[in-house]
């Protein structure tokens, strides 16, 4: 950082910044609330790949607990140590070879010393909590081709694995959804609860294995969890079911009839997060009620219109987040409002009230007893650890340290009868008297939202010169269920807000140059990116991510599946068949590929060959369409990676995909 004319000259961020950066994750409280425990991640050249550590806040120091970069997920298993899966010896690596199920399990001390094994379970464990001492409550995917995988004999297993490697080459579906991005094929895959004693090396499955767990939450006798049965639909519901862990009998508490989005054991009853779907399809927001489980009596509690859990569009996180939590009979919720998340909490009464509302983000958190945690995206800064208002960590400012981070200048605008809020990002060394190209960034979901946190691909369009400016337009998140409500209304409502926007920042900065205005994004975003060029020629160059062209062909391919048909998911009202011919005039109405023949704008196709949420079928089929036309047009392919691509793909395709963008826009407007 060098210092002329009392005038500090900041660096640009770098595409290759990613490297420098430290993604904070799974934050968990000691039982005592004395000690904080984290995941650290970080980009790794050498493997392209990630690696992980857990950290402890005690005694107001950051400290490095493992350092082997390959923990996984973690509990503290009493005050002062901490187990966590992570596969590290010799043999453990030869079994993962041969494609057995296992997990193991280390144990480390606070207090220093080298972590040591602790125990092995006989299937792929996602997740583990403590009921008490020495007995554990897992969750786990099995296969129904060997069920009962986890209790065979050496001898046994070796068939089943041997049959599987002669069948590799093959899937067969006859269930729906069949894939999920980011897990793969998932035909007669089942998430399933199991109970580890670790005294007597005993498991247990305590579900049933035809059936798939969600949620899940124990008080000293009783698991409770939620389950759907993939064959019957709409799998989208989920049943209630209790397991009593001293009859070891299992009672189903509430039939399925309810989207749950969540479950937890709350003032002797269960809350429930959850939604019919009957009013706004399979992406409205859920209402609270409690369970009573003697009873089987549900009652509403709150009838909320937050979203839960909240998604903001980040490009500079890594690593697995908590969304609720139950304390001191409060349950506490990460929530969208307007342009931030934000933590707030549930009465027993049923009263909502904030407890952190800041620009920015909370991303995850812990509370034991009262003593809250967080993990948060304020000032425009990478995630640190924040206790209150004080920052607890700095892991990521030398990342930043020297480097230009344009701050949104913030605006509101009205469109279509909505007052909405715009961001505009000035370009680095900025001089009104010059003319700038800038970029259009459009968020995915449509349910979610930007706000006032720094995305890497933003920063770096600015320190190359660009106004970058984004919005959240109607079909997002933060402003209830009908804000939300974009079925049967793609491309319009939507549209014009982009468009009217687009104005707006053009009529407030006149240094943007109107020939040179790009436009991206990914998901939703990809499709709006796809909607615009087939509507206007306005923009001279386009980068469409992971998009949607056509509904119809969409409706069959995405791992949505079935629920798409049963609850119209995006484009449709609720109960609306498509197997009809209007059904298929209506999806096509709102495709981009029915009005391709306006397209001049050059585009670039960014999809990835694993993505099942947006299959590549859909960049390809308008892609094909703009070679047909002669428009210029790329595609760039990335082979294993999935929807997830600019969030968690490996670090160097995701500099080659920002590369690949930016290149994109440079030749356009440069």
């Amino acid at each position: 950082m060098k210092k002329s004319n009392n005038t500090i000259q900041l660096k640009p961020v770098e595409i290759n910044d990613l490297y420098s950066y430290k993604f904070l994750s799974s934050l968990v409280l000691s039982p005592d609330a004395s000690t904080c425990a984290f995941i650290v991640s970080k980009a790794i050249k050498d493997g392209n790949n990630y690696g992980s550590d857990i950290y402890v806040y005690k005694d107001k120091k950051a400290l490095q607990l493992t350092a082997d970069s390959k923990a996984g997920f973690f509990i503290f298993d009493s005050n002062d140590e901490i187990l966590f899966a992570t596969n590290r010896d010799k043999e453990d690596k030869k079994r993962s070879e041969k494609q057995d199920e296992f997990t193991s399990f280390y144990r480390i001390s606070l207090n220093g010393g080298e972590a040591k094994k602790a125990f092995m379970v006989p299937f792929n464990a996602s997740s583990i909590k403590k009921i008490s001492d020495g007995l554990y409550l897992l969750r786990a995917e099995i296969s129904l081709d060997a069920p009962e995988f986890y209790k065979m004999n050496d001898k046994d297993k070796e068939k089943v694995l041997d049959e599987r490697k002669k069948n590799r080459d093959y899937e067969v579906m006859d269930e729906s959804p069949y894939y999920a991005n980011g897990a793969g094929f998932i035909n007669k895959k089942r998430n399933v609860l199991f109970l580890y004693d670790s005294k007597s090396n005993k498991t247990t499955l305590i579900t049933d294995y035809h059936d798939n767990v969600g949620g899940y939450d124990f008080t000293d006798q009783y698991i409770y969890y939620t389950s759907s049965k993939v064959k019957e639909t709409p799998v989208l519901f989920s049943e209630v079911d209790c397991y009593d862990l001293k009859t070891k009998k299992k009672t189903q508490l509430l039939k399925p009839s309810y989207m749950i989005m969540d479950l937890n054991c709350f003032n002797n009853q269960v809350l429930l997060a959850m939604t019919d779907g009957k009013e706004f399809g399979i992406n409205e927001n859920p209402k609270f009620y409690v369970l009573d489980p003697l009873t089987k009596k549900l009652s509403l509690l709150a009838d909320n219109d937050e979203e839960i859990p909240g998604f903001i569009s980040s490009d500079v996180h890594y690593g697995a987040t908590r969304f609720t939590k139950v304390d001191q009979g409060y349950y506490y919720y990460l929530t969208p409002i307007r342009n931030r998340l934000v933590l707030h909490r549930l009465t027993k009464e049923g009263k909502t009230e904030a407890v952190i509302d800041k620009e920015g983000a909370i991303n995850d958190f812990d509370i034991v007893d009262g003593r809250l945690v967080y993990s948060a995206d304020y000032d425009m800064k990478l995630n640190e650890i924040y206790e209150g208002k004080e920052r607890l960590t700095s892991f990521n400012d030398e990342a930043l340290a020297s480097k230009y981070v344009a701050k949104p200048n913030i605006f509101s605008y009205k469109s279509q009868g909505y007052d909405l809020d715009g961001f505009v990002l000035l370009p680095m060394n900025y001089n009104p008297k010059k003319k700038y190209p800038s970029v259009l960034d459009i968020h995915g979901g449509p349910k979610a939202i930007y706000g006032q946190v720094f995305m890497q691909e933003m920063q770096v369009w600015a320190s190359k010169g660009y106004f970058v400016f984004f919005t959240n337009p109607y079909g997002g998140s933060g402003r209830g269920n009908a804000f939300s409500d974009l079925r049967d209304k793609y491309g319009t409502i939507d549209y014009q807000n982009l468009m009217d926007f687009t104005d707006e920042v053009i009529k407030r900065y006149p240094s943007i140059d109107k020939k040179k205005i790009n436009v991206t994004g990914g998901s939703y975003g990809g499709f709006m990116t796809n909607w615009i060029i087939t509507h206007t020629t306005r923009f001279n160059s386009a980068a469409t991510q992971r998009s949607i062209s056509n509904w119809v062909t969409m409706l069959g391919l995405s791992d949505i599946g079935i629920n798409d048909i049963v609850s119209s998911y995006e484009v449709g009202k609720v109960n609306k068949s498509y197997f009809t011919d209007e059904g298929i005039k209506n999806l096509w109405r709102m495709s981009p590929l029915k009005t391709v023949d306006s397209v001049t704008t050059p585009t670039l196709f960014i999809h990835s060959d694993c993505d099942y949420r947006c299959p590549m079928a859909e960049g390809l089929q308008l892609f094909t369409a703009l070679l047909y036309k002669n428009v210029e047009t790329r595609f760039v392919l990335f082979h294993g990676e999935n929807h997830e691509l600019s969030r968690s793909g490996k670090p160097e395709h995701r500099i080659r995909r920002l590369t690949e963008i930016t290149a994109w826009f440079d030749k356009h407007s440069k």
